[in-house]
């Protein structure tokens, strides 16, 4: 896939009990609808015959109205405006439960769901594409292979409410505050389990075990009933359920937590400060700063002790003063471990100004330094990092890093290179070191690059946001023999200045050999190609190319091809399957079925009411290239052409 370079940064996952939520491949039954509608009709004639007008009175009609179980039971649908049961048509579905024709056609909006005799009920239409559920709450997208996804309401209305209709039911959360009745399987009490119908009665599959729900962690409906205890929630997937545990909560930084004797108190993971008291583990014996692997129990960390990247660290608390109960050492800090939503709507994560740190680990703390200067506070086996950018000096600082024996070029792992030098992801589970540099520091001072024709690039995290520092890469002339580049490189676009000449950076050729227009993951094309997503199940290998190249260097050496300068935010572009006959003139008639498609390096198959005749070939233009309102802009190839904003989009126009 397309992904800008990135600076690779280790993360620390946190790992909470998740209640298993397989669908068994069971389609639920749904409640039938009990509402009644009431039926009444009047009538007003004015008398022909007469100089006055004369009203009948209002009849009322009390005969009740049809139901769809009545009509259902004759193979037919209630029509709640005429109360009387109709023939199925293609059209029917207009509510929830309505009996319909699962042979014939429906509007996107529904689906009628086959029950397997010969009829169907209507359910809202639905999609769990890019990973989002579209039903409204208390109901469940159901996606079949082949088939369109619909609503499913909830089928009983909780765990502990136990109002499952079958016989040996048990009423379980999917998701989306929706319960379906589920049968009990034969599993007992931490029994192994894989699925929804593996445990018996009173039983949930959480975390690979077979483990009774103590409480209603959401709405309390079951309490917990002893002193001092709390329901520890469950989730589903990321999705809190209204399930949870009881525990004995504690203080896990007190010097006395409230635990019994052969108990320790291990900090919660979900609610700060708080932490609940677990079977102590006198059997293993590593200590703090010992090798750990967890396989044996003397490589397994001792009570009080976490193994953290193959260490046995010290727990902490994070919001502890100096010197406190849960603080680190003078020369430590509490390194965050696992992260929780602080009650924030919508709980989110993934926001830094919704989260709070639950509890982490005691780690040397860094050490400040001024990078790119000549001193530093940094020891002799040291170097200083650099950081972040002092907004009101525009000084960089860094770190105190250790200093390694690889130099730039050459592969790595993560903190292995020599001074001056950082270990980056080159792709295909590849580092390399590269000099680190200062992006806006002057080729003459301390952190330009050592070589005056390299480009110092700022780097992205793979969180998101840029570094203020980059790294020193070789630049070339791309679509050009010699690029600059060496041997076993390939020479990649970057950017065009405004004479048009072009700067590329110099990538390894890499181990790639898919062909353009071959599908492909990542990493896999050929050097010169990237993987691109055309849906979101298919991508193939697209080679890059000038969207304003109209011969030679540049162009797609495959004439069928056109090259899409739209595919990405960048002056350059990928060779992308066009329209026949591509590329098409502006306002040239585009054949049909084309719509949205790509007629040109910067032009689009449209059918804009009031803009165009039908279908035709309209050229694009980027506010990167110049504003809306721009008249002769660079991507329009009239001179006296506006770009005007016809969509929602702040990014591209058309030439008007």
């Amino acid at each position: 896939m397309i992904s800008n370079r990135f600076l690779q940064v280790l993360c620390c996952v946190a790992l909470a009990t998740a209640l298993v939520a397989c669908d068994d491949g069971e389609t639920k039954p749904a409640p039938e609808d009990t509402s009644v509608a009431d039926g009444t009709s009047a009538d007003s004639t004015p008398d022909a015959t007469n100089t006055e007008t004369t009203t009948t009175p209002d009849v009322i009609d009390d005969t009740p109205c049809c139901t769809e179980p009545e009509c259902a039971a004759q193979g037919m649908t209630c029509n709640a405006t005429t109360c009387a049961c109709e023939a199925i048509t293609s059209d029917d579905c207009q509510s929830v439960d309505q009996v319909c024709d699962p042979a014939l056609a429906q509007s996107a909006a529904w689906v009628c769901v086959d029950d397997g005799n010969g009829s169907g009920a209507c359910r809202v239409s639905c999609t769990t594409a890019g990973g989002t559920d579209t039903c409204p709450t208390g109901s469940l997208c159901i996606t079949e292979v082949g088939d369109a996804g619909y609503c499913e309401g909830s089928q009983c209305s909780g765990f502990f409410a136990d109002d499952c209709t079958g016989t040996d039911e048990k009423c379980i959360p999917v998701g989306n505050g929706t319960n379906f009745c589920y049968p009990n399987g034969l599993g007992a009490v931490d029994t192994a389990c894989t699925g929804l119908t593996d445990c018996g009665a009173g039983l949930l599959c959480v975390g690979g075990f077979c483990t009774a729900a103590d409480c209603s962690a959401l709405t309390n409906a079951q309490p917990c009933t002893g002193t001092d205890e709390q329901c520890s929630g469950w989730t589903i997937g990321d999705e809190p359920a209204d399930l949870g545990t009881c525990i004995f909560v504690c203080d896990p930084w007190a010097a006395s937590s409230g635990c019994a004797a052969n108990e320790v108190c291990f900090p919660d993971m979900y609610t700060v400060g708080d932490g609940q008291c677990t079977p102590a583990t006198p059997a293993n014996t590593a200590q703090l700063g010992a090798t750990c692997d967890n396989n044996t129990p003397a490589t397994t960390c001792a009570d009080g002790l976490l193994c953290i990247g193959g260490e046995c660290m010290t727990l902490c608390d994070p919001n502890a003063a100096a010197g406190g109960p849960g603080s680190c050492g003078a020369t430590e800090e509490c390194g965050g471990l696992f992260i929780t939503d602080d009650n924030g709507t919508p709980a989110d994560t993934s926001d830094d100004t919704q989260i709070e740190i639950a509890f982490g680990s005691c780690q040397p703390a860094p050490v400040p330094c001024d990078a790119f200067t000549t001193s530093t506070a940094c020891q002799a086996t040291e170097w200083c990092m650099p950081d972040t950018r002092d907004a009101a000096t525009g000084a960089m600082t860094g770190i105190c890093a250790p200093t390694g024996t690889v130099n730039a070029g050459e592969s790595c792992t993560a903190a292995n290179c020599s001074d001056g030098n950082v270990c980056i992801g080159t792709g295909d589970n590849t580092a390399e070191c590269f000099p680190a540099c200062d992006p806006q520091s002057a080729t003459t001072n301390l952190g330009a690059c050592a070589d005056s024709t390299d480009l110092c690039q700022t780097l992205t995290y793979t969180s998101g946001g840029d570094t203020d520092w980059g790294i020193c890469y070789a630049t070339c002339t791309p679509w050009t023999t010699p690029s600059g580049c060496d041997a076993a490189q390939w020479c990649a676009p970057e950017a065009r200045a405004t004479d048009g000449t072009w700067t590329g950076l110099c990538y390894d050729n890499g181990t790639g050999t898919v062909a353009e227009g071959d599908s492909c993951q990542t990493a896999e094309c050929a050097a010169g190609s990237v993987c691109v997503g055309t849906s979101d199940t298919t991508s193939d290998c697209r080679t890059f190319c000038d969207p304003k190249a109209t011969s030679g260097a540049g162009t797609c050496a495959d004439s069928t091809r056109i090259c899409d300068g739209f595919l990405a935010d960048a002056d350059w572009g990928l060779c992308s399957p066009g329209v026949a006959g591509a590329p098409l003139a502006e306002f040239a008639t585009c054949p049909a079925g084309t719509e949205y498609e790509m007629c040109a390096s910067t032009a689009m198959c449209l059918d804009l009411p009031g803009f165009t005749e039908g279908l035709q070939c309209i050229e694009l233009c980027k506010t990167a290239n110049g504003a809306f309102g721009t008249t002769n802009h660079p991507d329009c190839t009239r001179p006296t052409a506006t770009c005007v904003q016809k969509f929602q989009t702040p990014t591209f126009g058309l030439c008007q």
